[in-house]
């Protein structure tokens, strides 16, 4: 159990419709000390979702996930696609990406807009993004939208657009993080970095964290962080300030001048690579409730945190085991470094997602070991599908006072 001395501040500033405190708030965090327990304990439903595997829904992993009344609408990188299944896992429709070996055709990033019924496709080296409807019909391409490494829409309408630059840019004196847009608009730069000087001119890439954008409960903010940095900001369509610096243990702390050696500047996944305990990343951080979620990353060992805002209690998702009331299914929300965590907050729930192949392998032990009583799309997943289907969607929701 964490203790933590900034909650009242905390709570300050997460409070829906509260003024913005630009004073950061610094927290000395040590992962280890976070807690774990059972489903049944932390957990007050699950529901484990099929999806639909044919030829034309096969996919890999859910690299992104957008929820809408009618559809999960899932970004999977490995087919270069865009797949839309109905709530009850079926199938519906997809928009194809094109071949993947190609890097501009790479589908970068969407932002869905679920009052619309709209979603924009954002490549890697396209000038245009691409808007469907969810018929996966083109409705037209826009070249006005520059900022394709990860997007969300606040729900006022506004779009937060994070970069994915060079350090050896030569145009521009300095370069704004992260972009705001209306519609096709850019309205606002925020987050500005020096590109020829500054304590990190000597790096070779900067890059926001690769993780995703996620929509609080308050969802006209986001939280994010930049790759290499332990703070996290609060970004509104018209300001970005810091928010909450960690202080992390020195052993998991990333040396100031590690990115401007000639490994950390050239190669930087072989440095951590090297130094699998350094916390490079935070991300996924959103709000719910009393919580306050997000997601540190070293190489190959991700923690998704869940702090509780009122008691200080530290929660880490991935030391929660599975028991009877999740049918003794695994749940992860990303033990392996390419696992995408908590991929959607919506309507008080929590997505994130597990491979067939793994849900196969307990369904073994459970035959060996027990009898199970599954949910009816369970038994009959178990009985049709095989382990190379796709991935199972996972929706749940946390418990109060944790």
């Amino acid at each position: 159990m964490i203790r933590i001395s900034l909650i009242s501040g905390l709570l300050l500033l997460l409070c829906a419709g509260s003024p913005v405190i630009a004073q950061e708030k610094v927290m000395r965090l040590d992962p280890k000390m976070a807690r774990g327990g059972t489903t049944s304990k932390i957990f007050e439903t699950m529901e484990f979702i099929p999806l639909e595997t044919t030829k034309a829904s096969l996919f890999g992993k859910i690299d992104q996930l957008a929820v809408s009344d009618d559809f999960f609408i899932i970004r999977d990188a490995s087919t270069n696609c865009v797949l839309l299944f109905k709530k009850d896992g079926s199938f519906y429709k997809k928009i194809t990406g094109g071949n993947a070996e190609n890097y501009k055709n790479l589908i970068q990033h969407i932002t869905v807009d679920v009052h619309k019924k709209t979603i924009y496709v954002h490549r890697n080296s396209k000038p245009m993004s691409e808007l469907y409807d969810f018929d996966c019909n083109l409705i037209r391409k826009d070249s006005a939208i520059k900022d394709k490494y990860a997007t969300t829409l606040l729900s006022n309408g506004y779009m937060v657009a994070r970069h994915f630059y060079a350090r050896d840019n030569k145009k521009d004196s300095a370069v704004n993080r992260v972009s705001i847009y209306k519609d096709t608009m850019l309205t606002k730069g925020l987050m500005p970095l020096n590109s020829f000087g500054g304590p990190d001119a000597g790096t070779n890439m900067i890059t926001t964290s690769t993780m995703n954008l996620l929509r609080s409960e308050n969802d006209t903010v986001v939280y994010m962080s930049d790759f290499n940095e332990q703070l996290i900001y609060r970004v509104t369509k018209d300001t970005a300030l810091p928010y909450l610096r960690f202080i992390f243990p020195l052993a998991q702390t990333v040396p100031p001048d590690a990115m401007r050696d000639s490994l950390g500047k050239q190669r930087p996944w072989e440095y951590f690579s090297k130094n699998p305990a350094y916390i490079y990343s935070i991300g996924n951080t959103a709000t719910l409730g009393n919580y306050f979620l997000f997601r540190l990353t070293s190489y190959g060992k991700p923690a998704t945190m869940v702090m509780n805002l009122k008691t200080g209690n530290m929660l880490q998702l991935e030391k929660v085991s599975t028991d009877s009331t999740t049918c003794f299914l695994p749940f992860t929300t990303g033990n392996e470094w390419q696992n995408e965590g908590i991929t959607q907050i919506h309507e008080g729930y929590l997505y994130c997602s597990e491979a067939a192949s793994l849900m196969f392998n307990a369904h073994e032990r459970n035959m060996a070991f027990r009898t199970v009583a599954y949910p009816e799309r369970l038994e009959k997943f178990f009985k049709k599908g095989k382990p190379s289907d796709n991935p199972i969607l996972i929706r749940f929701k946390l418990k109060d006072n944790l």
